[in-house]
Parts: C-alpha cells; sequence; structure tokens
C-alpha cells in the first residue's frame, strides 16, 4: 500500500495487518486524515482475530499505563521537569514578580571538613546555597531536623572498628529527630561487608565480630537511624534536594552551637528541657536495657518513673508493677533487692 504517496482519504484492505501499517505513516510523510474499511467474510476468522488483537492492543496500553504509575524513578536520572524549572529560572517574567518557592533560598549547613569532596560542589551545581560551618555532630544538617552523617567503605570500616561510628550515631540522635547515615560506594568496584564463610557459619543471634554484625546493632541500638546507600557523589546530591522538599532550612548558628562535649552524663534518663528534644543518657538506658524483667515496652516508662539508674533502684514494689506489671515487676525488684554476697558468720 502506498496510501501516503499517493494522498488517498479512504483506503480498503483485505489484511488486518494493513490497517496497522496505514495508522503509522512514515516519518517523512505528512499527516493527513485517512479512514480505513476491512474486507472480511461475515462471522469468518479473520474478523474474530482482529477483533481479538484490538482487545489485545487495548489491555497492553491499560497494563503500560499501570505500569506507569507504579513505576520507580532513580533520582540520578534527568527528568523534562528539571530542565522545564531551569529553563524557567533563567528566562525573564513579566513584571519581574517570583513565586513563594522561588524567593526561598534552599539551604545546607556542610562541615568545613567535607570540602574535601565533591559533594559540596554537586549541591552548588543544584542551585542550593552552600553554608560551610565547623558543625560537631554531623557532616551535613539539611533542615531543622535532619543530619546526615557521610561515610565512604574504607571510612566506614575504619569506624565500627574504632566505635567511633557508635558515638556520631548517639550524637546524631540526641540532637536531630531524624539522624541518617549515608554510606558512599564505587559501583565499579566490588565489596562484601562479610565473607562467605562468615556468612555461612552465621549463628542466630547478631555478633558484634564482623562488619555486618556491627552495622546490625547500631540499627538495633539506634531505630531511628536511617541508612542511605549512594553509588556516586551526583547521586547524594540528588537524594538530598529530594529530602529537603517541604522542609524548614537549617539554621547554621543553631548547628554550630550543638555541642556533642556536652552529653548528658550526670546519671539521668530523661532529658532536661531545651533546645534539644528527646536528649536521653543512651548509656544508662543501655544497662537498664540489661536487667531481668525489663522489656522493649516498659523501658521508657521505668525510665521515666524513676529518673536514673538509682532511682528505679530505689522504686517500691507497686510503681514497678504499674510500670512492669506484677511478673516483670516482681523479677526485677528481687534482683535489685537480692543480697550480693553471703555474710561471713
Amino acid at each position: 500500500m502506498v496510501s501516503h504517496a499517493i494522498k488517498q482519504e479512504v483506503v480498503a484492505v483485505d489484511d488486518a495487518g494493513e490497517i496497522t501499517r496505514q495508522e503509522r505513516p512514515p516519518p517523512s510523510a505528512t499527516p493527513q486524515p485517512l479512514k480505513a474499511y476491512l474486507l472480511v467474510y461475515d462471522e469468518s476468522v479473520e474478523k474474530y482475530r482482529f477483533q481479538e488483537s484490538i482487545v489485545q492492543e487495548s489491555r497492553a496500553i491499560d497494563m503500560l499505563i499501570r505500569a506507569r504509575q507504579h513505576c520507580i524513578v532513580r533520582l540520578d536520572e534527568d527528568s523534562a521537569e528539571i530542565a522545564a524549572e531551569a529553563s524557567l529560572r533563567t528566562s525573564r517574567r513579566g513584571g519581574g514578580s517570583r513565586s513563594l518557592k522561588e524567593q526561598v533560598q534552599q539551604k545546607v549547613v556542610v562541615d568545613t571538613r567535607e570540602f574535601r569532596s565533591a559533594v559540596p560542589f554537586m549541591l552548588y551545581l543544584r542551585r542550593l546555597v552552600v553554608d560551610p560551618v565547623t558543625i560537631p555532630v554531623g557532616d551535613y544538617v539539611l533542615s531543622r531536623d535532619i543530619c546526615v552523617e557521610r561515610k565512604a567503605i574504607p571510612d566506614l570500616i575504619q569506624s565500627l572498628s574504632s566505635g567511633r561510628l557508635y558515638q556520631q550515631a548517639q550524637n546524631m540522635c540526641q540532637y536531630y529527630a531524624n539522624p541518617s547515615l549515608l554510606i558512599e560506594f564505587d559501583p565499579g568496584k566490588t565489596f562484601a561487608l562479610a565473607n562467605v564463610y562468615t556468612i555461612a557459619r552465621r549463628q542466630v543471634e547478631v555478633g558484634a565480630r564482623d562488619l555486618l554484625g556491627k552495622i546490625s546493632l547500631l540499627v538495633l541500638h539506634f531505630p531511628r537511624l536511617r541508612l542511605i546507600w549512594s553509588p556516586s557523589q551526583a547521586f547524594t546530591a540528588d537524594v538530598f534536594v529530594k529530602l529537603k522538599e517541604g522542609r524548614y532550612q537549617p539554621d547554621p548558628v543553631a548547628a554550630a552551637s550543638v555541642d556533642s562535649a556536652d552529653a548528658d552524663d550526670s546519671g539521668e534518663l530523661a532529658g532536661r528541657a531545651g533546645p534539644v528534644a528527646n536528649r536521653t543518657n543512651a548509656g544508662a538506658l543501655d544497662v537498664l536495657r540489661k536487667l531481668p524483667g525489663v522489656t522493649p515496652r516498659s523501658l521508657y516508662p521505668l525510665a521515666r518513673r524513676g529518673g536514673s539508674l538509682a532511682g528505679v533502684a530505689r522504686l517500691p514494689l507497686e510503681e514497678l508493677t504499674e510500670a512492669m506489671g506484677p511478673a516483670n515487676a516482681k523479677l526485677l525488684y528481687d534482683f535489685l533487692n537480692a543480697q550480693a554476697a553471703a555474710g561471713n558468720e
């Protein structure tokens, strides 16, 4: 068929596949309205085959529409929306009026030691205001409640071995509501947090001998800590942009004034009032968690009722029962009031 070449408006065909070819003209042809009629015998096999092909084509289109609704979008891929937004920022607008979103400067507080990496430059390329400040907790402060500690694979291994990462996670959880640990790796290089022999011989409980066990223990001790795996520094910048959407801008003065050295070492389990919310003594909570009868459900009610480890030890059985239940309260009360050593007779 050469209907597009001779500019026909009505075509009669005897092949169902020819209709599809007529609907897709060659790129060089000018689109024009065209009516196609299929000549088949009534109640013939060709008629039902053509009708079935139309039904299958409709189902395929519906399936593509549903798949697109649940499609996973990578953050490191360029999209038409980002390009349109960039062109809108560079174009002139009549009257000089700007939207509220354009007037608010997107800011990121970056630790000065992080400028040895390319992440601050990637943030600058995405039109974020990079504020270099020496911050004692975290490496990046994205908003009032989001703090990120960035670790490469060698630094992650060293921090887990020395225990420094545990202290950093504890400080972030004390001062920020949404702490995150960003782990950057090179997709071109393979790495493993545990060897094959360790995985094959793994016991039921989580151990602290290998790196995978240490990361598991870190997540168990700090449930609010979120792990972010990043294959590149450009992907890290895109993740930061997504995390900042709809959030308040960070305060560099408040981020620099956070002093990780004044952690609550007075033995109090409840956090004191101040700019830091939900501040707790993680060491005292770990000790209390290991006592007999203490469950994750009764840990914090018991801590609020006692106030400190010494206060928990002085609680009567009645108050322990209200916080823990009769069975667990009896276990803890007998443990705290049992004689440590028999007297010399």
